[in-house]
């Protein structure tokens, strides 16, 4: 998998978008990861859960505003998908 790959099916606009972050900010890789029965899946670190809570607190702060309720609601949010990766069985792509 290559990034034209992944850029291919959007939409115009957000084609545009992409072009204008400019090449430096586009440098990457995908990386394909195996996750295997009885081991952690590697994205269920503990890394990456607050990588998972700062983004739904940006979100949900967003959508309604700096309060405890918004916080607790994104950290329920973040805590549920945490414990979705953790069930997940296959290979991932990041």
């Amino acid at each position: 998998t290559n990034v034209d790959d992944w850029i291919k099916p959007l939409k115009r606009k957000r084609r545009e978008t992409l072009k204008r972050a400019g090449r430096e900010a586009q440098n990457f890789t995908i990386i394909t990861k195996p996750i295997r029965g009885g081991h952690p899946a590697p994205h269920s670190s503990y890394a990456h859960f607050r990588c998972v809570v700062q983004h739904e607190v940006r979100l949900l702060s967003k959508m309604y505003g700096a309060s405890t309720n918004a916080f607790v609601n994104a950290l329920a949010e973040a805590i549920s998908r945490y414990i979705g990766t953790t069930r997940m069985a296959g290979v991932i792509q990041e």
